[in-house]
């Protein structure tokens, strides 16, 4: 195992290998350590520390996230409907990860 003691180790641990995301101590899972293992792992929304939750956040966690299934990881309460359009925008299959109150309003804006 990798010894991180820093934002800059987590984010060299991360880039090379972001399946290891679960290794970063909380303490060193900075905006951008956390944005850069979502880019590939969506699942990962669910391991964000709640410091970093806002709508902005995940508007950028669905705009990076390759493989279109961030929304399905996003705390309900962040499932806005900028996220949720955004998110559809990128990938729509994530239509299925819409909160069924919102999927109306997504797919008429789209």
């Amino acid at each position: 195992m990798t010894k991180i003691t820093t934002v800059e180790d987590a984010l060299d641990l991360v880039y090379e290998m972001p399946e290891r995301f679960h290794e970063v101590p909380v303490e060193y899972r900075s905006i951008d350590v956390c944005l850069l293992a979502i880019i590939s792992f969506g699942s990962i929304c669910e391991h964000v520390p709640e410091e970093h939750h806002s709508e902005s956040f995940f508007l950028e966690a669905v705009g990076t996230n390759c493989d279109g299934k961030a929304l399905k990881y996003i705390p309900m309460e962040y499932r806005t409907l900028k996220v949720c359009e955004k998110a559809v925008r990128r990938h729509p299959e994530a239509i299925n990860y819409v909160p069924e109150s919102l999927r109306t309003k997504v797919s008429s804006a789209l």
